[in-house]
């Protein structure tokens, strides 16, 4: 392994043209919603050192704030603080799927989870995005655990009402392996289930060890009101919640 240079950085960085755009108030990425894997040599070691923060902190803290920055507007966003998470259990479980699988980094995706509360991204920094049927979360898509594809629409998923507050968001390394299904609500997908699987702009999973946690996101979120919030066809802009006002909802352990 040898340590990308500084172009093949910005090469490779979501600040390209080619990355992702996302409406941060509606939670609508526009664009190319799923791109291709990262596959040139200078992403897949971006993966890499992704998988091995502690080891590379100042850049994986530069590549995870240029990811974060990518679709959230910075005026919109106060006190942010970033946390490279260390979970040994998770990386050896990830990896392992990796070799057993026979894929390489390319094929690794960036991927971003909000949480209801501090509590909540608590137990998903020790133990991980629960995925299993009677603890994960049963969306739209089916019980599993929700990515997005970007993090304007993991933000938008909040549950504030256009009001802002604090936030809680998660980088995630996320395989969704050669076969995903159009997810259905109700029925828990026999795979890795999306949106829409040509071009997801979230993921069901339901295996855990195809998600890795690396990097957690605190911070206020604090609108500019020069958009409305709009919610989408068949209420999208809730599909991570039960049908249930906030104050009734149950925060789900996976959360």
């Amino acid at each position: 392994w040898k340590e990308p240079s500084q172009s093949s950085l910005e090469a490779a960085s979501p600040d390209s043209e080619s990355s992702t755009c996302c409406d941060a108030e509606s939670s609508t990425c526009t664009g190319d919603p799923h791109p291709e894997p990262l596959r040139s040599d200078a992403g897949a070691q971006l993966i890499d050192m992704l998988l091995d923060p502690m080891n590379h902190q100042e850049t994986v803290h530069m590549i995870a704030e240029r990811l974060l920055f990518d679709s959230l507007p910075r005026e919109n966003m106060k006190r942010v603080k970033a946390t490279l998470l260390n979970n040994p259990r998770s990386l050896d479980r990830f990896v392992r799927l990796l070799r057993r699988e026979g894929v390489d980094a390319s094929h690794v995706r960036f991927c971003w989870h909000l949480t209801g509360s501090a509590a909540a991204a608590d137990a998903i920094q020790a133990g991980g995005i629960r995925c299993d049927g009677d603890q994960c979360l049963r969306g739209r898509y089916g019980p599993g655990g929700y990515v997005a594809t970007c993090a304007a629409k993991a933000n938008g998923y909040a549950c504030s009402e256009g009001v802002g507050g604090e936030r809680h968001l998660f980088l995630v390394l996320a395989l969704p392996g050669d076969r995903v299904v159009r997810g259905t609500r109700g029925v828990r997908p026999p795979c890795t289930a999306a949106d829409l699987p040509s071009h997801p702009t979230e993921f069901c999973f339901v295996d855990s060890a195809r998600l890795h946690c690396a990097c957690r996101f605190d911070y206020v979120w604090a609108p500019t009101g020069r958009r409305p919030k709009v919610k989408t066809a068949g209420d999208h802009a809730r599909a991570w919640r039960h049908s249930l006002p906030c104050t009734e909802r149950r925060v789900c352990p996976s959360r």
